[in-house]
């Protein structure tokens, strides 16, 4: 994901959405780097259960790191929840209310998303 080359795809003035795990936060920072684009803000996913590692907290949530390419407009972020709950679906199946969200803080439709092919998501 590191070598798509966000800044030609997208062009200028665009706001980038970024899942990632706990564990990846680190190298999803790197990520955005990367592509030049600046952090904003990270969401939370917070769902029922999830991965555990022996010694480590159960990994219940998941993150959206929000980047900025350019200068986006101004968003409505008076809507827009930081940490939101939706149920998990399956492996790898990301909830449909973060398309809400990012709807929500007025990306509309120009927001993309990239998931492995035929898992479901938005």
């Amino acid at each position: 994901i590191a070598a798509l080359p966000l800044p030609e795809l997208y062009g200028d003035d665009t706001l980038i959405y970024l899942w990632t795990i706990q564990k990846y936060l680190p190298t999803a920072m790197e990520i955005i780097r990367g592509w030049q684009a600046g952090y904003r803000y990270t969401m939370v996913w917070v769902k029922d259960g999830g991965y555990h590692v022996m010694g480590q907290p159960q990994g219940n949530c998941e993150f959206v790191v929000v980047a900025a390419h350019g200068k986006p407009k101004p968003m409505d972020t008076k809507a827009l929840n930081m940490a939101f709950y939706a149920p998990r679906a399956g492996h790898s199946v990301k909830p449909g209310g973060v398309l809400c969200h990012v709807v929500a803080g007025g990306a509309g439709a120009a927001a993309g998303y990239v998931q492995p092919a035929g898992n479901r998501g938005f």
